[in-house]
Order: C-alpha cells, then sequence, then structure tokens
C-alpha cells in the first residue's frame, strides 16, 4: 500500500518540542503503526512505560492544526507515557489547508476507537491534546458522548478555544506566543469558511464549549503555562 505520510508531515519551521528521535534505555518502549481509515492511513506511536501499565491515553499534538507530527512530538509523548503509567498513543491527523474540520476529528476518533479495541476489560481510555491537539481532543470527548461512548478523562494542555481570541490575555503581554492575529488566522484555516466547519452534525463542531454539558462529559485537565494566552482570562 502507498504511504500516505505526505498528508500528515509538518509544514513551516516549527521547531519540535522534544529531543532526539530514539528512546533512551530508561524510557517507555515505543512502535509506530499506520491505522487504516478508508481513503488514507493515520500514522501512531504507541507508547509503552517500562512498568505494567494501566489505561490508555490517545494523544493529538498541536501545531495550529497546520503543522506538527508524530514525530515532531516524540519526547514529550515519551515522557508522559513514562510518568502517567499508561500506555500512549500519539496520533497523527490529517493537517490544513488541505483538510479542514472535521478530517482531523475524524482521525482522532478513528485512533481512540482502535485504542478501545486494544484494552482489558474495565480499563479507562482517555483523551488528550496540547494547543490546537487538546481543542480537537475537547471535540472528540464530545463526540465519543454523544455515541453513548464516554471517556474517562480529557486532559487539555493550553487549547485554543476561541475562534475570536478576545480574551485579555492575548494582549496583556507583549511578545506572548501566539498572537491573537495569528490564531485567528490558524481558527480560519482549520475550520474554512464561517460556519461551513460546523455544518456536518452536532457531534462535528469545532467549537467544543458551545456544546459542554455536565453529563457524559468528563471534567477536564487543563494544564497551561504562564505566558501562554488563555481563551477565558
Amino acid at each position: 500500500m502507498r504511504s500516505n505520510s505526505w498528508r500528515y508531515e509538518s509544514r513551516g519551521s516549527l521547531t519540535a518540542p522534544g529531543g532526539a528521535d530514539a528512546p533512551r534505555p530508561h524510557e517507555a518502549h515505543w512502535v509506530p503503526r499506520w491505522l487504516g481509515a478508508g481513503t488514507h492511513r493515520i500514522p501512531v506511536r504507541i507508547y509503552h512505560p517500562r512498568a505494567q501499565a494501566y489505561g490508555w491515553l490517545v494523544w493529538a499534538h498541536g501545531g495550529s492544526w497546520q503543522a506538527g507530527s508524530v514525530e515532531h512530538w516524540h519526547g514529550p509523548v515519551m515522557d508522559l507515557a513514562r510518568v502517567s503509567g499508561c500506555t500512549v498513543v500519539s496520533t497523527g491527523y490529517r493537517l490544513a489547508p488541505g483538510y479542514r474540520h472535521p478530517a482531523q476529528l475524524e482521525d482522532v476518533l478513528t485512533t481512540l476507537s482502535w485504542a478501545q479495541g486494544q484494552t482489558a476489560d474495565g480499563e479507562p481510555v482517555a483523551i488528550g491534546g496540547d494547543s490546537a491537539g487538546g481543542t480537537i481532543a475537547a471535540c472528540a470527548a464530545l463526540a465519543r458522548r454523544d455515541r453513548n461512548q464516554p471517556l474517562a478523562a480529557q486532559v487539555l494542555a493550553y487549547p485554543p478555544l476561541d475562534p475570536d481570541c478576545a480574551a485579555p490575555s492575548y494582549t496583556r503581554e507583549q511578545g506572548a506566543f501566539p498572537t491573537a492575529e495569528d490564531l485567528r488566522r490558524a481558527w480560519r484555516t482549520y475550520r474554512g469558511r464561517t460556519g461551513a466547519a460546523d455544518a456536518a452534525g452536532p457531534h462535528c463542531t469545532a467549537l467544543p464549549w458551545k456544546r459542554r454539558a455536565s453529563t457524559g462529559w468528563p471534567r477536564p485537565c487543563s494544564p497551561s503555562g504562564s505566558s501562554i494566552p488563555s481563551s477565558t482570562t
């Protein structure tokens, strides 16, 4: 089968947040895999802690929905598996502008379904992501709730939630990254024409906070950084 890795390769000058690609001996064991998704394949890396793992966490990388890859996020996800004790599945997804929402969500949901099939009876499955990946993760948690397949938890690291980027934190600190204008542009690229990105049905909304509810939607754990603009502050 022809490789579809071109669909997921990073673009621009994104700097990898992790170190070298190869794991160090004291860290988690990992294996690469491709998941079939009908018209394409999804690249994933599965990270198994050296100690006995319990639970599965699917992680979506950041990159403004337009860049990033499982290769770029190797180091941080390796650390996540090592510290959490979970089996962590780092998932790629189709990137904008070639693919707009809900393509990214569909790929992450495919990875979640695969991970669910690998679990032992009663073993929890959670979703997580950083930056743009956190937005996709929140959408996935809602989609799973709406399909009566709720997840055990969601870990959302500084996810963009407001396409208007109107929170005071976007202008409070000079030099904060990303800028409001850069992120607004990324939102437009990700969602496409205004409103069109949400036309695939309520479970595919690109704006998860508009549909959050107290039942069936796991309370998010939302770590952030001191210099990262927030959608709410």
